[in-house]
């Protein structure tokens, strides 16, 4: 994933071990921290699932939260 900085800078946000993808990426109001989901291989599902949630500020990891794939 990337992200486009205000000052037009591109930061590249490395993937998470084990992941196929994300989604749902959310920006907050002070338009610094952005946060998205993490998709895992499933073994029951044809379908990957959202197991991590992870927050960003400034291009960094602030947060990896397990959602305990709901």
């Amino acid at each position: 994933m990337h992200v486009v900085l205000r000052d037009g800078r591109d930061d590249k946000i490395s993937k998470e071990k084990d992941q196929v993808g994300g989604r749902s990426i959310r920006i907050a109001e002070d338009k610094r921290t952005v946060g998205r989901t993490v998709l895992y291989e499933n073994c029951c599902t044809s379908y990957p699932i959202p197991l991590l949630l992870v927050i960003y500020r400034d291009g960094k990891v602030q947060q990896r939260l397990n959602t305990g794939g709901s």
